[in-house]
């Protein structure tokens, strides 16, 4: 049985097409580029990603396919417009290649080759699923990074962090129980921030696709959110960035995230254990009232 995945059009078989895909970056980012074990698909399967070997170094080469005509072209540079974060450990692209394919339908594909992670993801999914084994210090640098991360201006927008379309899902999700004000405050996070975008014990932050303006707090209430199925690392996340999400503009950015994974999990289908926990935070969170 054939499988197909969206990109914005059908690619039948489409494991198999980010596999070619993958071998034709490796052709065009070398000489000297050799593969290193398998090949892993990404949880969102946008990319697929390998460890290479180019000299002495160990990199990764992460390889994605782009709709230019009907995908955000924020998202298509993302990775590498990251590389001007400072302060923020996070993945440096070295190296990228770029090429239209016209086979199995017209798309562009880019390889990046850029700084291999060795530590693993927290969890294999957006969701948190057990006790994070991290030290203090590790909750210590994600607070730091995220604050720097914040400090850093970007001039990148997405069509999913306006207030109109915050407006809309609060609207659509909690009604008239919500004051649809102006948005508290904005600055740039991190737009999909969960826990298999965070690793550990080392702590790094990956997958730089999606960065730029939203309500302040985002990242830390999707952090959050995700982590409600695990009253331990909820707790940990709440004392961590409290003065973050304790605030107009954390709650308010609660509310947006808690909408987004119930609409999520209604869309796709998808199991998230903490569904009864968003509806407590939001019932929670709309008695306090974001104003």
């Amino acid at each position: 049985m054939s499988s197909s995945r969206w990109i914005s059009v059908q690619v039948p078989y489409y494991r198999d097409f980010l596999r070619g895909a993958l071998d034709e970056a490796v052709r065009r980012l070398g000489p000297g580029i050799h593969q290193l074990g398998d090949a892993v698909i990404s949880f969102s399967e946008r990319s697929i990603g390998t460890r290479v070997r180019r000299g002495e170094r160990i990199l990764w080469l992460r390889v994605s396919p782009f709709d230019e005509g009907r995908m955000d072209h924020a998202a298509w540079t993302g990775n590498v417009a990251a590389n001007s974060i400072v302060g923020v450990p996070k993945p440096v692209v070295e190296a990228r290649a770029v090429w239209a394919t016209q086979t199995p339908v017209p798309v562009q594909i880019a390889g990046e080759l850029m700084t291999y992670i060795p530590d693993p993801p927290v969890a294999a999914g957006r969701e948190v699923l057990e006790p994070v084994a991290a030290p203090d210090s590790w909750w210590c640098d994600l607070r730091h990074a995220l604050e720097r991360l914040a400090q850093h201006s970007a001039d990148r927008y997405f069509s999913w962090h306006t207030a109109e379309r915050y407006a809309s899902l609060l609207s659509a999700f909690y009604g008239e129980r919500v004051d649809l004000g102006p948005v508290p405050r904005w600055r740039t996070e991190h737009l999909d921030l969960h826990w298999n975008n965070v690793t550990a014990p080392g702590l790094w932050i990956i997958d730089w696709e999606l960065w730029g303006t939203a309500v302040a707090g985002y990242g830390a209430a999707s952090l959050y959110c995700s982590a409600l199925g695990v009253p331990q690392v909820a707790k940990r996340v709440h004392e961590t960035f409290a003065d973050v999400l304790d605030s107009p503009a954390g709650r308010y950015a609660q509310l947006i995230v808690a909408a987004e994974l119930l609409s999520h999990t209604a869309v796709h289908g998808e199991r998230l254990g903490p569904v009864v926990h968003l509806h407590r935070l939001a019932e929670r969170l709309i008695e306090q009232r974001v104003d």
